[in-house]
């Protein structure tokens, strides 16, 4: 809308502008003699002051200031010094400048533009505008520039007086032939048609330029007609800085002057760049993990300090292929995560070593799953007063018959499928023998991946790691170095010097943001393919937790987006409503139809969040993930001397045989309606009619979306749970790989080259501008903050609703 404005209003200044003398503008050539070549040629042209198609490449703030004079070659004087000011931030352009005339007398222009569009197809308009001693008039121009791939920039333009009807259209354009900028070749032509004619007059001149080192360009531009005017120049672009320079002169006509340009421009970074070249192997980066390892934030005030989980990914990747970096360090300090986004980072960190480059960890106070993540440093470093848990795993659950009994609520299981169990906390004192057959099978999978990263990382044998657990328990900083688990103790706050010491003495420290910078820079002409990411993240819900409704909207537009190459859909549910769950489901299986959809499996993508992932191209899981739990479970609450022992009471009347079971007492406050009575026998058998015909419906999709026998499915099914080991094993999940991997089989399924950057596009991209603050004295929310209450409600709030659902104790909390 902001840029729709603008738009607006710079149609609404040249209506105005249509009044006045007739007059001419400065011509096209005169606007880029700034320059000295056809913008089009380089990769942000003069940020839309030349074109302002350009404005849309300046996604982040960007500034750029030229400085011309004339020279003598006589001698050597300088004179009439123009300049030239451009700023632009995300599509809006404004600029600058300054003309002296001698005697005093000078003129300014001013120039408001905006651009949009794509890198492949962009488009803008501007309005321009004089002040002090001149002649010129207003103008609008529009522009646009068409960039197929690395090998074709051509741009077109129009200027357009109002008030003298004078007119300059302009086709510029450039190839690459190697299709990079070791080699340029371009030109252009300035057609103008004066006001009051018919006849047209036509100027133009053709251009080179050699990138021979990286960051270093050499460019040449010739008039052949008229006085055969020339430019000569050189650009050092330093990454988020370039310097250019250049002169100009006529040939064809004797003259002893000379035009010096220089300019200056940073803000986005420049690929290829000198800083490459300089600091290659001499630099270092680091990540800082505090607090909970979100996969959405606010973009203002995040409510957790660490990056996004994508955004930690993508920095080690992109200092894996920085040649500026050397060293990725990472900071533990304080870090809450889950066990399977922490085994997806260090599964990009070994790869990130595969590239010859090294890894430091930092930990203080660790968990065996954070040691886990940090084992794979090759310089592991630890608080000396820090301690490490090393006392294995463990996965309980805390049961409530007879809490329930102590309050007067009868619960009864509505169980039909062996291992579907997440209700039977409510109505067993302990774990059923299918329970903990299932909940011992994952855990036994998930220590036996910590014990070989961990025995593979930190040179043990699998005995010596046992041993540890078993024994040991608790380990302290100190008794951690001589087992081998560290290897040195220092503090955060001496990491940099203790590099400079230990690693690299020339290492310097480059922020990751200066690195994922570099990685989401254009290089050259490129129109990166788009990879969307979509996020199913908590309880399958139609307003909340997925928010399928709000999903199904993304799935449809994206299947018909044709920038779009493939999607990835993160799935972290532990599931919850079967209509949310096939909501999205369907919106799938129709995006699958023109592209494909991989789903890649967070910590949990069980039950309904197995519905969601079951209809993509490929799944992709961890190897503890927590997968499959194909079945419904459902259960019923109803007052069993609860109201009596508060003294409350309730009464109705009811249309309906089985209204009544709509009826009860109402906690005040808490809004919770409790059920009078329990159900008949016949109730239960039409509900056990209504729980199986879920069941089936859930069994038929899942075999068809994966291709596999229904009949099989059958056997795998009955809600069991299954690490993604195991899931893989039985055909529920294609292969074993982190959210990046399932980007780059994106990629392959799509045809798009393993080298070929992609623009990650995702949905949500946060979860709002900012936290508002709560002033709120809402009394429900807060008593509802007590576990006893909060069972209650969610057993109320579901009760007798067949759901594909896992509770919090299937699988592991962050810590």
């Amino acid at each position: 809308m902001g840029k729709l404005r603008v738009a607006s209003i710079l149609i609404f200044l040249a209506l105005l502008s249509s009044a006045g003398s007739q007059t001419s503008f400065p011509s096209y050539y005169q606007r880029t003699s700034w320059l000295g070549t056809p913008p089009v040629l380089l990769t942000y042209g003069m940020l839309g002051y030349g074109n302002p198609a350009m404005a849309r490449f300046a996604d982040n703030e960007m500034m750029g200031f030229w400085q011309q004079s004339f020279l003598s070659t006589t001698n050597g004087t300088r004179s009439l010094q123009n300049w030239l000011l451009i700023s632009a931030f995300q599509g809006i352009l404004f600029s600058m400048e300054h003309h002296p005339l001698g005697n005093g007398a000078a003129y300014r222009s001013y120039q408001l533009g905006i651009g949009g569009g794509s890198n492949r197809l962009s488009y803008g308009i501007s309005y321009q505008w004089f002040t002090g001693t001149t002649a010129f008039r207003p103008v609008t121009r529009f522009g646009i520039l068409y960039r197929p791939g690395n090998y074709l920039s051509l741009g077109l333009q129009g200027t357009w007086s109002p008030s003298s009807g004078e007119q300059e259209a302009v086709v510029e354009g450039g190839i690459r032939p190697f299709g990079s900028p070791l080699l340029t070749l371009g030109g252009d032509v300035q057609i103008t048609r004066a006001p009051g004619t018919s006849g047209i007059s036509t100027q133009y001149s053709v251009s080179a330029m050699l990138q021979p080192v990286s960051g270093i360009s050499l460019w040449g531009r010739y008039f052949p007609e008229n006085d055969k005017t020339f430019f000569v120049g050189m650009t050092l672009d330093g990454g988020f800085s370039s310097i250019l320079g250049h002169l100009s002169g006529a040939s064809g006509t004797p003259t002893d002057e000379l035009t010096r340009t220089v300019g200056i421009r940073f803000g986005s970074y420049t690929q290829p760049s000198l800083d490459q070249l300089i600091l290659k192997g001499k630099a270092y980066t680091a990540l800082h993990l505090k607090g909970t390892v979100p996969y959405l934030n606010y973009q203002w005030y995040p409510k957790s300090k660490s990056p996004r989980f994508l955004k930690i990914l993508q920095t080690i990747r992109s200092a894996a292929a920085d040649q500026r970096i050397q060293l990725i360090a990472l900071n533990l300090s304080g870090t809450v995560i889950s066990p399977e986004l922490g085994w997806e980072i260090r599964r990009e960190l070994e790869q990130f070593k595969t590239s010859g480059k090294k890894v430091l960890v930092y930990i203080d106070n660790a968990s065996l799953s954070l040691y886990h993540l940090a084992s794979v440093a090759d310089y592991l470093l630890m608080d000396p007063e820090g301690q490490i848990e090393m006392m294995g795993l463990a996965l309980s659950r805390t049961y409530f018959k007879h809490t329930l009994e102590k309050l007067g609520l009868g619960f009864e299981e509505h169980r039909f499928f062996k291992y579907k169990s997440a209700l039977e906390s409510y109505a067993r004192d302990r774990m059923s023998d299918a329970d903990r057959e299932q909940l011992q099978a994952y855990l036994d999978d998930w220590y036996a991946l910590i014990r070989s990263d961990v025995s593979r990382g930190r040179d043990l044998s699998p005995a010596q790691f046992d041993a540890i657990v078993n024994d040991k328990a608790l380990v302290l900083a100190r008794e951690a170095q001589t087992l081998g688990l560290v290897d040195t103790l220092v503090r955060w706050s001496a990491v940099d010097e203790w590099v400079k010491q230990h690693v690299d003495d020339g290492l310097q420290y480059l922020p990751a943001s200066m690195v994922e910078d570099v990685a989401a820079s254009p290089r050259g002409w490129e129109t990166r393919p788009v990879i969307a990411v979509v996020y199913g993240l908590g309880i399958c819900a139609m307003d909340e937790g997925i928010r399928a409704r709000y999903l199904e909207q993304v799935f449809l537009k994206l299947r018909n987006r044709p920038d779009v190459k493939a999607v990835v859909f993160r799935v972290d549910s532990p599931g919850g409503d079967p209509m949310a769950s096939d909501v999205v489901a369907a919106a799938i299986a129709r995006c699958r139809e023109k592209k494909p959809v991989i789903i890649s499996q967070g910590q949990v993508a069980g039950s309904g969040g197995y519905w969601i992932s079951m209809n993509g191209t490929k799944i992709v899981a961890g190897p503890n993930t927590v997968t499959g739990s194909i079945g419904v479970i459902g259960g019923w609450l109803w007052d069993k001397g609860f109201a009596g022992r508060l003294g409350m009471s309730s009464d109705h009347v009811q249309v309906g045989r089985h209204a009544d079971l709509l009826t009860g007492v109402r906690l005040p406050v808490l809004g919770i309606q409790i059920p009078t009575r329990n159900l008949t026998e016949a109730e239960k058998a039409r509900l056990k009619s209504v729980y199986f015909s879920i069941y089936d419906t859930f069994v038929a999709k899942v075999s068809k979306g994966r291709s596999i026998p229904e009949k099989r499915v059958r056997e795998i099914a009955e809600g069991r749970i299954y690490s993604g080991v195991d899931g893989k094993a039985v055909q529920l999940v294609d292969e074993i790989g982190t959210l990046m991997d399932a980007i780059d089989l994106a990629k392959e399924m799509a045809g798009i080259s393993s080298r070929q950057p992609v623009k990650i596009v995702e949905f949500p991209a946060h979860m709002g501008t900012f936290k508002l603050p709560s002033f709120s004295l809402n009394i429900r929310s807060q008593v509802t903050t007590d576990p006893t209450l909060r069972l209650i409600s969610f057993l109320a709030r579901f009760n007798g609703k067949p759901l594909p659902l896992l509770l919090p104790g299937y699988y592991p909390a962050a810590q």
